[in-house]
């Protein structure tokens, strides 16, 4: 007894977890979709998904990228199928959710196994809940957009190289740096987010060899110095070169080595570098591929300039030019749910003492993988990034952060302790996954206005934030369902009226419409809710009359 299959029975009962959380994932999203409208932008993904796989890779706007080409495939293999049902499937708009649910399935899958190398199998599994129940991840599992992709892409570039540069030998070493290369393109053509990962792992190489460099200081020979500066320019274009070939591949090989004197950029900085290159060297060619530079220098102007992202919202307050500092920091403050803060929290605050405690977790060659990027991307996209209209853009530091939170149950954690300390910290384990099992399934099937227990009446989501946050399109068909079914209910009134008033929280809030909901937003609370991304209001006729006598501002 004990063994079953010649294995232990506690490695099949781990197996059989995991295999159950993944398949519980798969499960939520999948039955989740039903009812839900693709969201505002996941056409425009959609088109140029197909529009690569019709091999044209030329741009319409700035973000789209060729990952989509994934969610467009069923489309196309539909294009090519006589009527019948298997066609009408794959044309689907809900077909094309697939993709991107199977890519979740591996981002789970791999924050498991990088936990578990890190910090043993009960690590792993607390990794892999946190990840299968993360309300945002499980939102952006379930859309055709690119969101997801950027995570798990992310997570693949920093794990390979991890690996790479943890390789025991030098064949190890040649084959995982290869795998780290690739993994870095892939991120290049997932979400231009990927660009970012360029500081990011030269950040982590300064950490992973700084006591290495340090005591070659000491030393009055060149040759240590020489030989890393060797393996370091090798190894950079490698990743060049595969970043090159792998964009190249996505975009199709579409107008490589276009001459930069010929680049109408739209952003300053780009305009800047054409300008000071091309006066150097009037003939400079770049060897990216045209579609991929132009959206680049596209999303660059848009961060520079503002434009095209709409009102911003927070707290109550909108603006139409300039952002909030620290906008991130509130949105997950509400939106990431409390046992999977508290466990972030818990696992920040006893890293360093398990540390002096003498825990064998080294930084520099495995926790700088995930706190060093994790720190970057949350620095920047609070005070540098234009873009605050979503969560959504922090997508790729949970992860990381799930991963790095395996610590608390790794053995040298636990293996001091008593049987009493063990049981108690169990038992606080399971409280906390009780509860953010049900916190999280509470808003099911409506993943992505998920608001953690700070937010004491859900109506009330849009005082703290909205927009994709909350309301991204999803229930567009529900809405003009309900409406259909209550022909009497108004529908989004400019000027004070009476009765039952329906109300997206995007234009409730000024998001999509500036002060236009003021005289509503200022006096009133909603008495219902659809799917928490419309509101109903019930407004009397005297109600109405003061609101209208006092002006759209009390």
């Amino acid at each position: 007894m004990g063994r079953l299959a010649g294995r232990p029975l506690s490695s099949l009962a781990a197996s059989f977890a995991v295999f159950a959380l993944i398949a519980s994932l798969f499960v939520l999203e999948a039955t989740s979709i039903r009812g839900k409208s693709l969201t505002y932008d996941a056409p425009q993904h959609l088109s140029y998904g197909l529009r690569i796989l019709h091999a044209d890779a030329t741009r319409f706007d700035d973000s789209k990228m060729p990952v989509s080409a994934w969610n467009a495939l069923p489309k196309r293999l539909a294009e090519t199928l006589e009527p019948g049902a298997l066609r009408s499937f794959l044309a689907a708009d809900s077909t094309a959710r697939y993709p991107t649910m199977l890519a979740s399935l591996a981002l789970a899958w791999l924050v498991f196994h990088w936990s578990r190398q890190l910090y043993g199998l009960a690590a792993g599994l607390l990794s892999l809940t946190l990840e299968v129940f993360d309300p945002n991840l499980l939102a952006h599992s379930r859309f055709v957009t690119t969101d997801l992709y950027a995570a798990l892409t992310v997570t693949l570039s920093l794990y390979t190289f991890w690996r790479f540069l943890e390789a025991p030998d030098r064949r190890a070493q040649a084959w995982r740096g290869l795998a780290a290369a690739f993994a870095f393109g892939l991120a290049q053509v997932a979400k231009y987010t990927g660009a970012y990962l360029v500081p990011v792992l030269l950040m982590v190489v300064a950490a992973r060899f700084a006591p290495a460099l340090l005591r070659d200081l000491r030393t009055p020979e060149l040759g240590p110095w020489a030989a890393r500066l060797r393996t370091f320019v090798l190894w950079a274009a490698v990743f060049g070169v595969a970043a090159v070939l792998v964009i190249n591949g996505a975009f199709l090989f579409q107008d490589p080595f276009w001459p930069l004197s010929d680049f109408h950029f739209r952003s300053d900085t780009f305009r800047e570098l054409r300008d000071s290159t091309v006066a150097v060297w009037p003939g400079a060619r770049l060897p990216l591929p045209y579609p991929y530079i132009e959206g680049l220098d596209w999303v660059l102007a848009r961060e520079q300039s503002g434009q095209g992202y709409g009102n911003r919202y927070l707290l109550g307050e909108i603006r139409s030019e300039g952002g909030f500092p620290g906008y991130y920091f509130v949105a997950a403050l509400f939106k990431v749910p409390a046992p999977i803060l508290i466990v972030w929290l818990a696992a920040l605050v006893a890293y360093p003492l398990l540390r002096r405690r003498g825990a064998r977790l080294r930084f520099s060659r495995d926790e700088a993988f995930l706190l060093l990027p994790a720190a970057f991307l949350v620095v920047y996209f609070n005070f540098f990034f234009g873009a605050q209209i979503g969560i959504r853009f922090l997508l790729p530091v949970f992860p990381l952060l799930h991963v790095f939170a395996g610590c608390l149950v790794s053995p040298e954690v636990w293996g001091p302790l008593g049987s009493r300390a063990r049981r108690s910290l169990a038992t606080i384990g399971g409280a906390l996954g009780i509860w953010l099992a049900a916190s999280v399934l509470s808003y099911y099937p409506d993943f992505l206005p998920y608001m953690n227990e700070l937010l004491a009446d859900r109506k009330l989501a849009y005082h703290v934030l909205a927009d994709s946050n909350l309301d991204w399109g999803q229930d567009r068909e529900t809405v003009d369902r309900y409406r259909t079914a209550h022909p009497e209910v108004l529908w989004q009134p400019r000027e004070p009226a009476a009765g039952r008033i329906l109300v997206g929280i995007n234009w409730l809030t000024g998001v999509s419409n500036g002060r236009q909901a003021s005289w509503l937003r200022a006096r009133f609370e909603p008495v219902d809710h659809l799917h928490y991304t419309h509101l109903i209001f019930q407004v009397s006729e005297d109600e109405a009359a003061r609101a209208r006598d006092e002006g759209p501002d009390r």
